[in-house]
């Protein structure tokens, strides 16, 4: 289109220009010609009266320059010597025009073309040219924005690392390349607890400081990233063998589960870390969904570091459907609670109880403690199972006291996810205020190891509820 425009607007220009232009000129050759006219010599003149000096003129500065040689050439019309002296191969179209009048008009009309065209071909060929280069510019500028979006969604904004679609994809690509390596997948144990009870602030700062030693761990290939709220994702092509997979999943584990600075206190985080060897064969995300059920079975088996192996994918069913059955006992309140007595010798009487937590699948029967409590911790569900204990203790224990055992006490188990809930020690309080029994009477137990993960806000928890009268115990001492 810009072309066509140009090339329009010059040949226009061009033509009313030289129509403007040829009006001057015709004047100055008129004079000329006349002149030359009057002192040509005889056969000459006849030449030029058969086609007048009038529209010789015009003709003439229609057409040709005002040079010298070939205005002599339009005056003296049919001399064949003085055609001869004319200079370049225009002579012999000079004097085909001379005798054709035809000819001389449609050499003007291609004199005016050849010069507007030219006009034109030059503007047309400026602009083309300028155009390719802002339209070039254009797209390169296009090219850039379209990057830095595709780049800002692949992109984790907190951390700065690749989420998980720019991870998945980027594992993906090295896979069709046949490029073997190993995936670790990262995940930071209780941390949603953390960061609900310390404040979202607090726990991305956790989160920032974590994935800075992360890419202080990475060399030359390897690829970090953050796929989950509290989950992380390591590529690394430079690992051959098990070994030294599993050498570096445990350096990894070292370095990551250094203490962090929260509210000006160091917090020591748990991790777990699976991972799986990554292969062309593989379909596509299936390393990160093995590297991601080796992790879930460190968690669940307490272990720093898993392997995937091929029989974790039954465990991963099993996990998913006890993980389903859960729920529903907890939403239907299918949980039992035993009481296992505390007497003392000497009178025979019972002087506390211990309340212990119980479930019994409709079709497995009794799973145990050590199973679905690290299931329900790592899913949440430990809260409502806490609440569920307490508050059956409280009421079972009041009964006790309206039969007249107004010494007995009872005692619950914490998890030690319970610690870090800032809002625990108004909940027990509430519990027992509505029950009618005294806090003395409840007797809260802890294990040893309960503190290690975020001492301060353990302490904190622990303080509180000494403040309200609870007694505190240590369990498993030793």
């Amino acid at each position: 289109l810009a072309l066509l425009v140009a090339t329009t607007v010059s040949l226009v220009t061009t033509r009313l220009g030289g129509l403007q232009v040829t009006e001057v000129e015709s004047a100055l050759l008129a004079d000329e010609l006349e002149e030359r006219w009057q002192g040509a010599e005889r056969r000459s003149l006849g030449a030029v009266e058969d086609y007048g000096p009038e529209r010789m003129t015009m003709l003439g500065s229609r057409l040709l320059d005002d040079s010298e040689t070939l205005t002599w050439g339009i005056t003296v019309g049919s001399e064949p010597e003085i055609w001869a002296a004319v200079e370049d191969d225009a002579g012999d179209a000079l004097a085909r025009i001379a005798r054709e009048p035809s000819e001389l008009t449609a050499a003007m009309w291609l004199r005016t073309l050849w010069r507007g065209g030219v006009s034109a071909f030059m503007i047309a060929w400026i602009a083309f040219w300028g155009g390719v280069i802002l339209i070039n510019r254009a797209v390169d500028r296009l090219d850039q924005a379209q990057a830095a979006i595709l780049d800002s969604a692949r992109r984790d904004p907190l951390t700065g690392l690749l989420n998980r679609q720019g991870f998945e994809l980027l594992v993906g690509s090295r896979a069709a390349s046949n490029q073997p390596g190993w995936l670790f997948i990262i995940d930071i144990y209780r941390f949603r607890e953390l960061n609900d009870a310390a404040g979202p602030e607090q726990g991305d700062a956790v989160l920032v400081e974590l994935a800075n030693r992360i890419r202080g761990l990475l060399n030359d290939g390897a690829v970090a990233s953050r796929i989950g709220a509290d989950v992380f994702g390591l590529w690394r092509s430079d690992i051959d063998t098990d070994d030294q997979a599993h050498q570096f999943g445990l350096e990894l584990h070292e370095a990551l589960s250094a203490p962090y600075s929260l509210a000006g206190a160091r917090v020591s985080r748990r991790l777990h870390i699976g991972m799986c060897p990554c292969v062309a064969s593989d379909a596509e995300g299936i390393g990160i969904s093995r590297a991601e059920t080796a992790m879930r079975s460190a968690r669940e088996r307490q272990v720093p570091v898993m392997r995937w192996t091929d029989d974790l994918a039954d465990w991963q069913r099993d996990a998913v459907e006890l993980m389903a059955a859960l729920e529903d006992a907890i939403a239907q309140q299918a949980l039992d609670v035993y009481y296992q007595p505390v007497r003392d010798l000497k009178s025979g009487q019972w002087v506390s109880m211990e309340a212990l937590v119980r479930w019994k699948h409709p079709e497995r029967g009794f799973i145990s403690p050590g199973v679905f409590i690290p299931m329900a911790e790592t899913h949440g569900l430990i809260k409502p199972i806490t609440a569920f204990v307490l508050e059956h203790a409280a009421t079972t224990l009041h009964h006790l006291h309206q039969r007249g055992c107004t010494s007995c006490t009872v005692a619950v188990n914490l998890a030690a996810l319970s610690l870090v809930d800032v809002e625990l020690p108004e909940r027990i309080s509430d519990i027992v205020r509505a029950c009618g029994i005294d806090a003395s009477s409840m007797h809260l137990e802890i294990t040893e190891t309960s503190t290690f993960g975020d001492t301060d806000a353990s302490m904190a928890t622990l303080t509180r509820l000494s403040e309200l009268g609870f007694s505190i115990h240590l369990d498993d001492f030793g």
